[in-house]
């Protein structure tokens, strides 16, 4: 595709396959509606695991060492 790295390439192919499986159906057959919809849900859960991992205290074992 234009000269586009393959590593480019394969990360294209892994964001349509999930995207096809979040919908259970193939890329062509989505709107616009829901690819905006699909981002918008995978940047909340992005945000929303971000806080979680950072507000889940360390174990004694865990604790960073400073």
């Amino acid at each position: 595709m234009n000269g586009k790295a393959k590593s480019t390439l394969n990360n294209y192919l892994r964001c349509l396959a999930h995207l096809a499986l979040h919908y259970n159906r193939s890329p062509e057959k989505l709107s616009v509606e829901h690819v905006q919809n699909y981002l918008y849900h995978a940047k909340n859960f992005t945000k929303h695991l971000l806080r979680v991992s950072l507000n889940t205290p360390f174990s004694d074992s865990e604790q960073p060492t400073k």
